[in-house]
């Protein structure tokens, strides 16, 4: 599932970016790979069928806040990885498709959840604790 997915991300992320870039699979799978499984995990401690099932956490990209969650986590690890570049075309693709702004700089602890998160503004130099939610038209931030 997890190769399966990867694909599908790929094909969304390079599908929305507008410029030409050149994806590396063998640089970013491996990243990828990482986040959706700490994602699983994440999903199977959230007692909510959105998130999990008797089989336990999973993530489906169909849902926005699953890809929200996907996109952010991915391009938080690939920024932390040095793959600035690779950072940004897939928070463009959050961006376009979440329709919200969630600078893959920001900080999140285990279990995040953006509930339907439709115009959302988050403080991208921000760290937040365990299982933080919001919802539409939240706007957090700017720091000082």
């Amino acid at each position: 599932m997890v190769k399966k997915d990867y694909e599908a991300l790929k094909k969304c992320i390079l599908q929305d970016y507008p410029f030409e870039y050149e994806w590396n699979d063998d640089e970013y799978y491996e990243i990828f790979d990482k986040c959706y499984n700490a994602i699983l995990h994440d999903h199977a401690q959230i007692n909510n069928p959105y998130y999990s099932n008797e089989s336990g956490g999973f993530i489906r990209l169909q849902y926005l806040d699953h890809y929200v969650i996907l996109c952010h986590r991915y391009a938080n690890a690939l920024w932390k990885n040095g793959k600035n570049e690779a950072a940004e075309v897939v928070y463009y693709s959050l961006r376009i498709r979440g329709g919200l702004d969630l600078f893959y700089r920001t900080e999140f602890g285990p279990c995040f959840m953006p509930v339907h998160a439709l115009g959302a503004v988050i403080d991208s130099h921000s760290k937040y604790g365990k299982c933080f939610k919001f919802y539409d038209g939240v706007h957090i931030g700017p720091y000082s």
